[in-house]
């Protein structure tokens, strides 16, 4: 088939928007010759697609992440990660989802790209407070502000990420109590001097082994392995900390960047 052959089934298709049985019906062809003529077109470079993405995305990176260590989906880009990641988590979301939110800055930063929420969606803090962390990027401030945004129902959980005093675990009761009703979880990847990592208070070695899932008032491990996990984070100095939570076979979804990406895929 000659090229110009080619273009004038892929205008019909792309620019007139004809389906594929109207364009056989007009050059009285099968429907099964259209789609292989199409396919021909793009194979030859009669058809080019340009994806006008915001943020430059790598997505032969994702795929390899993806294939690699069984994500859901991978976003990779080289930089503005928040961006990307505001724009990921609201098509992710469903109407009745219960979003579980940690801290740190990278999820802070998200909350200012994110796009409008699909609905009003209850939100629940899912770790205690943590000490030396920059204002704004706390549990419980950070939680009440994707509360804001999502429109719903927040669940605070104002206690210490960190205790064992039965009152203390009575009085965050009515919070921890909604834990396994959380459907999607957004977190950050730490990382820690003694560990590859940590997300959320769970510490993890560069195996993907938790090393140390302390006695937390925090969403835990078998209750993130129920969950849909979306993990943001990036940075050079992330690069270890995101292969070993990767590792961990916790996470779902993954928003990173280039650097990161590439060192997980050695």
């Amino acid at each position: 088939m000659s090229r110009e052959a080619l273009a004038e089934v892929a205008r019909l298709y792309y620019v007139r928007e004809l389906t594929q049985q109207q364009i056989a019906q007009r050059l009285g062809v099968s429907r099964f010759k259209v789609v292989r003529l199409l396919e021909q077109a793009r194979a030859e470079g009669v058809v080019r697609f340009e994806i006008d993405d915001p943020a430059p995305v790598d997505d032969e990176l994702a795929q390899r992440l993806e294939e690699r260590f069984g994500l859901e989906q991978a976003l990779v880009v080289q930089d503005g990660l928040p961006q990307a990641a505001g724009a990921l988590l609201p098509r992710l979301l469903r109407p009745r989802d219960v979003l579980g939110v940690a801290w740190g800055e990278t999820l802070a930063h998200t909350l200012t790209h994110l796009a409008p929420s699909p609905a009003r969606l209850a939100v629940v803090q899912i770790c205690g407070a943590i000490e030396g962390l920059v204002p704004g990027t706390g549990p419980t401030e950070l939680a009440a502000r994707y509360a804001a945004w999502a429109g719903g129902r927040f669940h605070a959980l104002e206690a210490p990420a960190v205790a064992d005093e039965r009152a203390l675990r009575r009085a965050v009761r009515p919070t921890t109590e909604i834990f396994d009703r959380v459907t999607v979880a957004v977190l950050g990847i730490g990382t820690r001097r003694d560990g590859a990592g940590h997300m959320l208070v769970h510490v993890f070695d560069a195996d993907g082994r938790i090393v140390a899932a302390e006695r937390a008032i925090a969403l835990s491990v078998p209750q993130l392995r129920r969950t849909r996990v979306v993990a943001i984070a990036g940075g050079a100095r992330k690069r270890r900390a995101v292969l070993g939570a990767l590792r961990t076979g916790l996470i779902d979804v993954l928003v990173t960047d280039t650097a990161c990406a590439t060192h997980a895929l050695r």
